[in-house]
């Protein structure tokens, strides 16, 4: 049955023993690795990988002694992304005998992430730069950011301002019915 499920499984797994010699390792870790069914029983030092990670051996010795599982996320040669994890390898009879390595793909995810982060910041630096006072508020109509012409208009570093009620900043000078009622309404309308 282990075999059966090594064979489908579609991640890359390497199991390896307490001496970290492969035992055993599923078909697609052929795509990251350069491991050759003959390689069972060779250390894992000697396992060239399609990823960049630092000292893959003390990351293993170190999950197996502090019997934790850790993860990274690393990138491959080609620049694709995955999530490295190594788990602690326990028999039938819960004695610890070495780890599991798996690499996740997460490169769709990790490029949307990317993605979305550079267009937050430049969202960001645009906003920074305008020179009309600029606020974002959230639900409890509390400063969630402003720019900086927004702070210099309160004579007030940002950060003292964020999380205030907006209408009661600057000693309520904001709070104008006709402002409050736009607000509320761009609010209500999402």
């Amino acid at each position: 049955d282990l075999v059966n499920l090594l064979e489908s499984v579609q991640i890359p797994v390497i199991m390896v023993d307490g001496a970290l010699l492969i035992r055993r390792f599923t078909p697609t870790a052929q795509s990251i690795s350069s491991l050759q069914p003959g390689d069972v029983g060779r250390s894992i030092d000697d396992v060239k990988l399609k990823v960049k990670v630092d000292d893959l051996a003390a990351k293993i010795r170190t999950t197996i002694e502090t019997i934790t599982p850790k993860e990274w996320e690393i990138e491959g040669v080609d620049g694709g992304w995955f999530k490295l994890q190594i788990r602690p390898y326990r028999t039938t009879d819960n004695r610890l005998d070495g780890a599991v390595i798996l690499f996740l793909d997460i490169d769709v995810w990790k490029r949307a992430l990317l993605a979305a982060e550079r267009s937050r910041d430049y969202a960001q630096r645009i906003v920074e730069t305008v020179p009309m006072s600029v606020v974002v508020l959230d639900r409890d109509l509390r400063l969630a950011s402003a720019n900086p012409t927004f702070a210099a208009t309160l004579a007030a570093p940002r950060k003292t301002a964020e999380r205030v009620r907006f209408f009661d900043l600057a000693a309520g000078a904001f709070d104008v019915p006709a402002l409050r009622e736009a607000v509320e309404r761009s609010l209500a309308a999402g």
